[in-house]
């Protein structure tokens, strides 16, 4: 399995960012602070689609980064 330096490669650390944005917006509830400075009054369907749509955008990010999709 390849190894990703995250700091070599931007495109692996922005893929990290969203995706931990992604798991923060989904699994989060709308009290926790992050989530309410970020996205301010949002209702939860929302919030989770969000989540969900960042997490599998990170998550193609990284593994583009890595060199699996060409």
């Amino acid at each position: 399995m390849d190894e990703i330096n995250i700091l070599a490669n931007p495109i692996a650390l922005i893929g990290c960012i969203i995706l931990g944005f992604g798991i923060l917006f989904t699994f989060m509830s709308r009290q926790f602070i992050l989530v309410r400075l970020f996205l301010g009054d949002i209702s939860f369907i929302k919030q989770r689609i969000l989540g969900l749509f960042l997490g599998v955008v990170g998550a193609l990010l990284l593994y583009w980064s890595a060199g699996h999709l060409v």
